[in-house]
């Protein structure tokens, strides 16, 4: 069974454009953001960038 991650526009590419865990929160945070501030925002986001590198292994193993 999936989880369903809702993301704004701007929260799904930044999502797709980072290159890491790190770049992503990097990313958040010249954006303003503040993990201490805002944990759910981060752990979405997280959460949603593994999702994603899952997706791309299984394209890359050719289970899509």
């Amino acid at each position: 069974m999936t989880d369903y991650i809702y993301l704004t526009r701007e929260q799904k590419l930044i999502t797709e454009q980072a290159v890491s865990l790190d770049d992503l929160h990097i990313k958040l945070f010249r954006l303003g953001h503040n993990p201490e501030i805002e944990p759910e925002l981060f752990n979405r986001l997280t959460k949603a960038y593994k999702n994603q590198e899952l997706i791309r292994v299984k394209l890359q193993e050719g289970e899509y």
